[in-house]
């Protein structure tokens, strides 16, 4: 398993791999912002790598990956090449032209790749019909593989300690949104939300934000704005943002 470097807002996912008794190789050039010399250092190395191992199948994850692993595979005659999705970058996140040279891109990519996967069957609409990157047939859908079963009393104690942790009580209504803070996710219409559920109604509300980002600064100037306390890993009363990023 190759990897590259990841974001300062992003957990360090390396552990998972003794976990799971998996060998992994980390290539430091291969980054998520656009550097030529980076990017063809990242190319070259993966290139050897699959060169050297001559794989059946090349699976890539990411854009910046997915690109540089499904070019060095192709350039080392891989059989099947297979690409994930987890999200795209074809709107939020660049400007009209940036976001339209990533367009084209995809759906030259999408020729060399044997087989492109949708983690949701609404992704696939995107890819297919939005976008128009790949063609229905050769976009499966794979729906996460999370496990979420969990036993009555197992849900129960795990609600029951995270309201004494944050210091909600039962006639509270928790609401929360778990991911990055960066442009794409929208926190923005987040903190809006909770400013307009304040007015409209009378019962207690209590809004989570569970995750880390360079726009954390803008969320918590935005909750001022809008008067809405906040706190991180904190507790405080009445309707109020908490940012639990620890």
């Amino acid at each position: 398993m190759l990897h590259g470097e990841k974001e300062k807002d992003e957990k360090d996912a390396s552990p998972l791999l003794k976990t799971f008794s998996l060998n992994g190789e980390y290539i430091p050039s291969l980054k998520r912002n656009i550097n030529p010399v980076n990017d063809v250092r990242a190319f070259l190395k993966v290139y050897a790598i699959i060169k050297s191992f001559k794989p059946h199948i090349v699976h890539t994850h990411g854009s910046k990956s997915g690109l540089i692993g499904r070019l060095a595979a192709y350039r080392a005659k891989v059989p099947v090449i297979i690409h994930t999705f987890h999200g795209h970058l074809f709107h939020s996140y660049y400007n009209s032209f940036f976001s339209s040279v990533l367009k084209r891109s995809e759906r030259q990519l999408s020729k060399i790749t044997s087989t492109a996967i949708a983690i949701s069957e609404w992704q696939k609409k995107e890819l297919c019909e939005f976008y128009k990157i790949a063609p229905p047939e050769k976009v499966k859908v794979i729906h996460l593989g999370i496990t979420v079963q969990q036993s009555t009393e197992e849900k129960n104690q795990l609600r029951k300690s995270f309201r004494e942790k944050y210091n909600v009580g039962d006639d509270v209504i928790a609401i929360g949104i778990v991911g990055r803070i960066v442009p794409i996710k929208n926190l923005s219409m987040f903190v809006q939300v909770a400013a307009e559920l304040r007015e409209t109604t009378k019962i207690p509300l209590r809004f989570f934000i569970i995750g880390d980002g360079y726009l954390k600064k803008e969320v918590q100037d935005e909750c001022d704005s809008n008067k809405l306390s906040w706190t991180n890993n904190g507790t405080v009363s009445g309707t109020s943002v908490i940012l639990p990023l620890g």
